[in-house]
């Protein structure tokens, strides 16, 4: 939706396809402040102003969105207008080096820092499952931050829903990766007990 405010016109999104991640990101913490503050924060306009474009017809029809987000993966995601299917298994996919820089993000996040960490490393886990198709070429672990403010734009339902989809498969596939260890080392426990 496009309003007018001293004479300078603002976009505000009216469906959640229409807001970016990096939109997202200035205003996820809003549920329960007063719909102006979100406003200033999504706009970056002074408060007295986003009271100003924050009038009824903005609290029915923009804000309703963000209360019940469908956080599940998209079939495709569009990067820079191009659309980019997203594959039902993350490992068949990527190569030795995206692995590794997963598993090296995966480290970063614990039990007590994940939920502030998280919402900044979902666009560099894109940009590392969608560097290659993006720039139509194989993964290059120097470059692919190269692509971070691609999905930064990008819409943040589609974000949200493919970067939690590939957390998901990768804590699985370290899950299933440490379970065989387990039973590996097992097996070389009681085969040297046997000896």
């Amino acid at each position: 939706m496009q309003l007018k405010h001293d004479n300078k016109k603002y976009t505000i999104p009216t469906k959640a396809g229409e807001l970016s991640y990096k939109d997202f990101l200035r205003v996820k913490d809003w549920d329960g402040i007063h719909e102006a503050e979100f406003i200033e924060k999504l706009l970056n306009v002074d408060y007295s102003a986003a009271l100003e474009i924050t009038d009824g017809y903005l609290k029915e029809n923009c804000f309703e969105y963000f209360r019940n987000v469908d956080y599940s993966k998209p079939d495709k995601i569009e990067i820079l207008g191009k659309k980019y299917r997203v594959k039902e298994d993350l490992f068949t996919e990527s190569t030795t080096g995206q692995i590794a820089i997963f598993k090296m993000l995966l480290a970063r996040m614990d039990k007590d820092t994940f939920n502030t960490v998280i919402y900044k490393l979902l666009p560099e886990i894109l940009a590392i499952y969608f560097y290659p198709m993006v720039r139509n070429t194989v993964f290059n672990s120097k470059q692919y931050k190269q692509i971070i403010y691609l999905i930064e734009d990008c819409s943040y339902k589609d974000v949200l829903g493919v970067g939690f989809f590939l957390l998901k498969n990768l804590t699985e596939y370290q899950r299933l990766k440490n379970k065989d260890l387990a039973a590996q080392m097992q097996n070389k426990l009681e085969q040297e007990s046997t000896v």
